[in-house]
């Protein structure tokens, strides 16, 4: 405490000396009026300032620019694990359209406080077909490097239309 704050000579003997009584008979006496001062020193008042203006760029990267996610699920496995926490870009979207390819993070619908990270391979009017475990969107078929064979399931067959998020 002693190096944070600095106080004026007569205050300093009041409250923190163990020898009151004889520096007090040394120091001038103040008239009745007078007050003690606190003075903040130089170092704490910019380690008050640095630290506000951490918190202010940290709140502005948070909210706007990456915000921090827990992955929960072995969806994404082998490129993303299950209990990985991952940074995502808020910002890039913005800028320019979701591709096919690129991994995305939403909010689950019924439950606001989950999330899920999917990979993108349908757009808006594609038809996308599962059959025998292999993807075909508009009927080509999607090369899956990142799809490991133990992940493959051939017993799988499915088709969906991908709609735009306003007719949903």
């Amino acid at each position: 405490m002693a190096m944070l704050v600095g106080v004026t000579r007569r205050a300093w003997y009041k409250y923190f000396s163990a020898a009151h009584d004889h520096a007090a008979a040394q120091l001038p006496e103040l008239s009745g009026n007078a007050s003690y001062h606190i003075a903040i020193s130089p170092r704490a008042s910019h380690l008050g300032r640095d630290l506000l203006l951490a918190l202010c760029f940290a709140f502005v990267i948070i909210v706007f620019l990456y915000q921090p996610v827990k992955v929960e699920g072995t969806s994404m496995a082998p490129m993303i694990s299950d209990q990985e926490r991952i940074f995502i870009n808020k910002l890039v979207y913005r800028f320019e359209p979701i591709s096919r390819g690129d991994v995305v993070v939403f909010w689950y619908p019924l439950d606001r406080s989950k999330s899920f990270i999917k990979r993108v391979i349908g757009l808006p009017g594609d038809t996308v077909d599962i059959r025998q475990g292999r993807v075909y969107v508009n009927g080509r078929r999607l090369l899956e490097p990142y799809v490991l064979p133990a992940y493959l399931d051939e017993t799988i067959t499915a088709r969906f239309l991908c709609r735009p998020a306003s007719t949903l």
